[in-house]
């Protein structure tokens, strides 16, 4: 536990960040929660609980496993993400780490980290590990989540907040279809989940005393995250998609449309003070899947997630509304644009036999309302398997 909680901290100095208004909520407690997000979504603008058409159906809408075509065994699925300030300023940051690796106890080290990012956020994130099964209705992983978010501030006697969260658990979901042609799908999830998570603010020399040997500050904290920052939950979610008839309408015929809701992560939690908390969330969706030429697949999906207002603290209209476009060639190579949260993202992806590959460009707002202040990030996703 120790060293996991170092490793963290070590996390949060190097990625260190900074932006604050001492009129304003930090902007830690304003990005939407998430368990997992998917990389092929973030690449639509995060509109996906109207395809969920994989794994991440569990962290959408279960439902979605209707349109899984080929199963698939994901061995070694990794991904990773940062955000812009992190490629700009972690090699500096690293660098004034590894020349005074041996004197972090000193407040005017932690001082010269802080002062890379003044004025910028950071985060790392996600760091997740899912590996799973996924056939037509069927999906069953285990999953590892992880981010670190940091902000720092006060030029004059500089200040460091930093969250960090991990996630890790199992999750299984199953659909079911019903009336003719199957035109409606019904699907489950449960999920069981063990959650580290907490918020703390340090000054420099507050931070110095975590790195000092056998201090004090070390152990409260160690202390504080096992009494307060550690949990967990057991999550159920259920959803339903709706392929509309074209009541012979040739147009309706090629857009292939459907609507679908879902209702997610209700259950049980045990969680200490020091955890943001999981919330319900109702999510609509509608969305088309034209196919103009046998080569080429299409999805548009439009998503109003959490339309309860139920996520967060953050209950912006503009910050739940998303929406994503997707291509396909000959099922091998995807393109992707959306509109997430008002801003555009973009992503592509290559499915081969034994590797599949994805990016997403996206952005992340942080503030109380849509382009209020945005965060961009990057995410890559390998996964070795079948």
């Amino acid at each position: 536990m120790t060293k996991v909680i170092k490793c963290l901290a070590v996390l949060a100095v190097l990625a260190a960040p900074v932006f604050a208004s001492a009129a304003s909520k930090s902007p830690l407690t304003r990005e939407f929660p998430s368990i997992m997000k998917s990389v092929e979504a973030m690449g639509m603008g995060n509109a996906y609980y109207g395809l969920s058409d994989g794994k991440y159906a569990s962290f959408y809408n279960p439902a979605g496993l209707k349109y899984v075509d080929h199963y698939t065994v994901d061995i070694i699925p990794l991904t990773l993400g940062v955000n812009d300030t992190i490629l700009n300023k972690g090699k500096k940051a690293w660098d004034i780490y590894n020349d005074n690796k041996d004197n972090m106890d000193d407040p005017n080290v932690i001082s010269e980290l802080i002062d890379i990012f003044m004025g910028k956020y950071a985060n790392v994130g996600p760091v997740n590990f899912f590996p799973a099964y996924t056939k037509k209705n069927l999906t069953i992983g285990i999953f590892s989540s992880n981010e670190a978010n940091i902000l720092a501030y006060n030029q004059v006697l500089p200040e460091l907040a930093f969250r960090v969260k991990s996630d890790n658990g199992a999750a299984v979901s199953y659909a079911m279809q019903f009336l003719e042609d199957d035109a409606l799908s019904v699907g489950f999830t449960l999920k069981g989940l063990y959650r580290i998570n907490f918020a703390k603010a340090y000054n420099a020399v507050e931070l110095a005393a975590l790195f000092a040997d056998n201090s004090q500050a070390w152990r409260d904290l160690k202390k504080e995250i096992q009494n307060e920052g550690m949990g967990w939950a057991v999550l159920g979610s259920v959803g339903v998609m709706y392929d509309v008839p074209s009541f012979g309408l040739g147009f309706l015929d090629l857009l292939k449309p459907r609507v679908g809701a879902s209702f997610n992560d209700f259950g049980y939690t045990s969680f200490g003070k020091l955890m943001e908390d999981i919330d319900p969330t109702l999510n609509l969706s509608l969305a088309v899947s034209p196919k103009f030429f046998s080569f080429i697949t299409t999805d548009l999906v439009v998503d109003f997630n959490d339309v309860i207002m139920t996520a967060g603290d953050d209950k912006s209209f503009s910050k739940r509304f998303n929406v994503g476009l997707q291509v396909g060639f000959w099922e091998h190579l995807f393109l992707r644009a959306g509109l997430h949260q008002g801003y555009s993202t973009f992503g592509a992806g290559f499915d081969a036999v034994f590797v599949r590959m994805n990016y997403a460009y996206y952005t992340e707002e942080l503030g109380a309302y849509a382009g209020q202040y945005k965060d961009t990030r990057h995410v890559l996703e390998l996964v070795l398997g079948f």
